[in-house]
């Protein structure tokens, strides 16, 4: 069984990103190379999630709403170094 922190790590995080680099490219018009420098990861791990190759799609609304708004604050202030 694996501990929380590794379900998180291979399922949750990955998910995510995965949500943030749709709404980066579709919201802001940015590519796949623009979006993985916001988010501080490659612009294969990019291709992998916008292929479907690594993280699911999330459905819950609210979780959505605050991922729109937080790709909105990362669009804003560019990647943290």
């Amino acid at each position: 069984m694996k501990a929380d922190c590794e379900k998180i790590i291979w399922h949750v995080l990955p998910a995510i990103r995965k949500e943030f680099s749709i709404h980066l490219m579709k919201n802001y018009g940015l590519n796949q190379k623009q979006v993985a420098e916001l988010l501080g990861i490659t612009p294969a791990a990019v291709c992998q999630y916008l292929s479907d190759k690594r993280g699911v799609n999330i459905a819950d609304n609210d979780v959505l709403f605050e991922i729109d708004k937080s790709t909105n604050i990362i669009f804003e202030n560019g990647p943290k170094v």
